[in-house]
């Protein structure tokens, strides 16, 4: 069952913590009004075909300029593994983000510049990364 948020968001100004939103077609135009009004989070969790609507969730990922935990699994539409994937974001603009979980398929690792300073905590789980990713976060 796909439960869409309400519109109005005036009582969840000060919401600090969304986990488990499923992102598809059906949820995405009412989370988009719902979300772009939500400032305040500082832990973040979505779930479902983020890299589709890569568009519209790094509006509301980067709106979020007191996020200081992430976590983004991206699922699959039928056997697509391309709607699977973790888009290639810049994440170095969240300067609070200390905690980043990245679950889903990656074309390629992400640049080091593409991450926060004062990142603490950096999971990536079912990457099927060709490369090793440690050539790059051993620079980190």
């Amino acid at each position: 069952m796909v439960v869409i948020p309400p519109i109005t968001t005036t009582h969840l100004q000060n919401l600090q913590s969304l986990n488990g939103l499923y992102i598809c077609e059906k949820t995405l135009s009412g989370m988009e009004k719902c979300l772009k009004n939500l400032t305040t989070l500082r832990e973040l969790g979505l779930c479902g075909q983020l890299y589709t609507h890569q568009e519209h969730l790094e509006k509301w990922i980067f709106n979020s300029k007191d996020l200081e935990c992430l976590k983004l699994t991206a699922t699959r539409k039928f056997n697509l593994v391309t709607t699977a994937a973790i888009p290639q974001w810049d994440f170095s603009g969240l300067t609070h983000l200390y905690k980043l979980h990245l679950s889903g398929f990656m074309s390629k690792m992400f640049d080091i510049e593409c991450f926060p300073t004062n990142l603490t905590e950096l999971s990536l789980t079912g990457s099927l990364l060709m490369e090793d990713p440690m050539e790059k976060l051993e620079k980190f």
